[in-house]
This record gives structure tokens, sequence and C-alpha cells, in this order.
């Protein structure tokens, strides 16, 4: 008996395509201090006294920040809230953040702060998300200036700035 049993070649596939996915809120992290020492490097020689402080553009600053919940990320929508708490004894004006990839230096996106920042007072900025990937190590990037001022008290080991980053409404 000669039988020949054939089989059609067939494939099944799965495709899923996820809609978006809603993330819950990234609650707000500071940055590392950006120390006044490395803003106003004359300031070295007056800690503990007061000193004139002429206006001066700030020196391009950098810290590192890790987003810990996810190592890349492709926004639909969504915003990080930027807020600057100055704890310096000088104001922070005309002060743009950028986010930087840290693995190639790319910049991700920019925001800048419309207002001064006062001593000691916080002020917040909204970055849109929108159509953005975000990577979970970056670099914060400040560029400014400051107006200075007369008879600044300075405490070296208290004078600082960090840029607190939070997020919220985010959808992948």
């Amino acid at each position: 008996i000669d039988m020949q049993i054939g089989i059609s070649p067939f494939s099944d596939n799965i495709i899923s395509n996820l809609g978006p996915i809603e993330l819950a809120n990234i609650p707000e992290t500071s940055t590392p201090q950006f120390k006044f020492i490395d803003i106003f490097p004359q300031a070295e020689n007056f800690d503990g006294n007061n000193m004139p402080i002429p206006g001066f553009t700030l020196p391009t600053l950098y810290n590192d920040f890790t987003f810990e919940d996810f190592e890349q990320a492709e926004f639909k929508s969504g915003a990080l809230t930027l807020t600057i708490d100055n704890q310096l004894p000088i104001s922070l004006d005309e002060i743009a953040v950028s986010l930087i990839r840290k693995s190639n230096n790319l910049l991700i996106k920019s925001v800048l702060f419309e207002s001064s920042i006062p001593s000691k007072e916080t002020r917040s900025a909204i970055m849109d998300l929108s159509s953005t990937t975000l990577y979970s190590e970056i670099i914060v990037q400040v560029d400014g200036r400051s107006d200075g001022g007369d008879n600044i008290p300075i405490d070296l080991a208290n004078n600082y700035f960090t840029v607190n980053i939070g997020a919220d409404a985010l959808v992948v």
C-alpha cells in the first residue's frame, strides 16, 4: 500500500498591539546639589561673611539624574514638572534647564523658567513630553544668569540649588 500523506504548510502568527499605556505618576526627586562655590568661585574667601556680587552669567552646570521607573520610554503624552529650589543667597534669572541623554550627549528637551527665582524660593516649569523619548540616565544641564546684589551673606555649606523632577499624566 502506497499512501502519501500531505500536510500543507501553515503559519500561525499572533499579533498583538497594545494601545496607549498610562503610567503611574513619578514622585518629585532632586538632582544632586548645584553648589554656590561652583557657580561663583570668588565666594570661597568670603565664607561666613558678606560680599557684593555683581550680576554675572552662570557657568553651564551639569548633574547626573536617573529615572528608576524605566530604562527608556517613548511618551505619547504627559509632562515633567521641573522645580528649582533656590537655596542660594542670590536670585537665579533666565534659567534654562536641558535634559541630555547621558550615553551620547544628545539633547532630549529644554525648558525656560520665565520668571526670576529669588533666594530661598522655588519656581516650577512644565516640560511637555508629547512625542518625546526619555531615557533613564540623563544629564540635567542648567544655564542662566544672576543679578547678584550688595552685602550678600555667604554660607558655602548651605548655598546651593537643586532641580526637582516629577511627572504626571504619563502615557506611553
